[in-house]
């Protein structure tokens, strides 16, 4: 086995040794499966794709939700119904729309991911031809505004 020491500097006289290990130490085997489980701890992320992410923070304004993906993303605080309490680990169905905005963040929607996920369950019911209860909110020019009760 071969282990090399390297004298780092920090602020001031100080020196610290960090240990370098060879890959020599391993063996195939256990490279190869240390490779995949690194690689499956990422997920490989598509815009508008509907994923389950966990709360991680709280401030002010947004919600910190980690995706598995390489960075965090917010989510503005009046994406969330006034009434769901938000908890640090709770799960989230989210929307990618954006793996990247101007800051390099990750651009996250749960109101998009809910609108979504209820546009699946109207087409489905249209596809198999079923009845949706709904309550009619207002008589307009087209027709009818409906709150879908699913």
């Amino acid at each position: 086995m071969f282990e090399q020491e390297m004298e780092v500097k920090k602020k001031g006289p100080r020196v610290k040794k960090e240990r370098f290990i060879n890959s020599d130490e391993y063996s195939p085997e256990v490279l190869l499966e240390l490779s995949k489980l690194y690689s499956e701890s990422f997920r490989d992320i598509k815009e508008g794709e509907i994923l389950q992410g966990t709360i991680v923070g709280v401030n002010a304004d947004n919600v910190v939700i980690d995706v598995g993906f390489k960075s965090d993303g917010t989510i503005s605080k009046t994406e969330f119904n006034a009434t769901e309490e938000i908890k640090i680990g709770e799960k989230v169905d989210i929307v990618i729309e954006s793996v990247e905005d101007e800051d390099g963040n990750l651009v996250l929607s749960k109101k998009r991911a809910d609108f979504l996920k209820i546009w699946g369950r109207v087409m489905d019911a249209f596809e198999n031809e079923k009845v949706i209860p709904g309550k009619i909110l207002k008589r307009i020019k087209g027709g009818m505004v409906v709150e879908l009760l699913i």
